[in-house]
């Protein structure tokens, strides 16, 4: 390979390495989590429960969005000690409304937009199983943006280990560059 071509690759890669250096990296923020148990037990009305309809509970628990944006809400039926006979999650902006921003029955996600920070509300409803009367469940609703620590510096070692690869082929070597600063032999006095 010619000094040209080398540092052509040697450029490229970079470029490449500050392209990736300059992007943000995504991670989720957490900003409403609730796992428990809920159902009727063996004795009646579980005090785990919030109200008792007939078809079941509902468990409305109001939450805090700092920020309007996209948000996902997640809803898991552990099946623990038994899985619930139906179980849902809404997301709302008020008690009164159930499938308001979004909905999930069964275990699943959704995604909803919130339109300005506020307070909103997590309805949670369902009938657990027939066996205990207890079911446990797991609720998260999580934001996505930018990561609070930017991408590391080793990828910036890992492109400049892959243009070497490249540069050197198959058993290569890297090219020697002579800029004629090194001694040739004694100097002359």
């Amino acid at each position: 390979m010619s000094k040209c071509g080398f540092f052509k690759a040697a450029g490229f890669a970079a470029l490449a390495a500050i392209g990736v250096m300059s992007t943000n990296a995504s991670a989720a923020t957490i900003v409403y989590e609730d796992v428990g148990f809920l159902g009727a037990g063996p004795g009646g009305l579980s005090p785990l429960s919030v109200e008792a309809t007939a078809g079941g509970f509902t468990k409305v628990t109001p939450f805090t969005i700092a920020q309007a944006g996209t948000y996902t809400a997640k809803l898991a039926d552990f099946g623990f000690p038994e899985s619930f006979r139906t179980i849902g999650l809404s997301i709302s902006t008020f008690v009164e409304d159930q499938l308001g921003l979004g909905s999930v029955f069964g275990s699943g996600s959704f995604e909803f937009e919130a339109a300005a920070p506020g307070t909103y509300y997590a309805s949670l409803m369902g009938d657990a199983g027939e066996t205990f009367g207890l079911g446990l469940y797991g609720v998260q609703v999580t934001a996505f943006g930018p990561a609070a620590v930017p991408l590391p510096s080793a990828l910036l070692l890992l492109f400049t280990g892959l243009v070497v690869l490249v540069v050197t082929g198959k058993g290569g070597t890297l090219p020697t560059l002579n800029l004629g600063l090194g001694a040739r032999g004694p100097v002359p006095a």
